[in-house]
């Protein structure tokens, strides 16, 4: 049994996540200008100031965004690699099946496909996802950024929109045929 999250059901958590976290962002600051009563839930906030609870909550969100984007690409490398896996193993006659043998008899790969190697093999065989393949590559950087503890400071450019990367993973996933559900 596969245990690759679905990208609806990391969409579906974010959604309802972030719906969480401006209801009590809303609670603790309703209760600081003295229109609802403190609860135990708020009660670690009460000592803010109205600037800081924003702040802190938008730190919040932030971090969920980044937490999210980090899953989706997760997500989309665990049914990539399930994919080619497959390609593989049953030998498809496809010509993108036939490059992902040639990557895996190269022996380069040591027990794992290098991502990239199967950034070009999609660029080579499956032009008509090329937009969405190149989205996902500019956006890769972001992902090791955040998959490596973000120890570096990025060069290249801001985070991307939680939900540009949802668009850009379910958009390669589509091209590719590769179910994501």
């Amino acid at each position: 049994m596969t245990t690759i999250p679905s990208i609806k059901l990391i969409w579906d958590l974010y959604v309802v996540s972030r719906s969480q976290v401006w209801e009590l962002r809303a609670e603790v600051l309703d209760c600081l200008a003295g229109r609802v009563e403190k609860t135990d839930k708020i009660d670690s906030y009460v000592h803010l100031q109205s600037d800081e609870v924003r702040d802190m909550f938008d730190r919040y969100l932030d971090e969920m965004d980044k937490l999210i984007i980090l899953d989706l690409f997760t997500a989309l490398e665990g049914h990539v690699r399930a994919d080619f896996d497959d390609r593989v193993r049953q030998r498809k006659r496809d010509s993108l099946s036939k490059s992902y043998r040639l990557i895996e008899k190269s022996g380069n790969n040591q027990g794992r496909t290098p991502f990239e190697d199967l950034f070009v093999s999609w660029k080579e065989h499956r032009s008509a996802c090329g937009s969405y393949v190149g989205r996902i590559r500019g956006l890769w950087h972001f992902r090791n950024w955040l998959a490596h503890g973000r120890w570096w400071v990025i060069k290249k450019g801001p985070m991307p929109d939680v939900n540009n990367v949802k668009r850009s993973v379910e958009g390669v996933l589509n091209c590719l045929g590769i179910p994501f559900f």
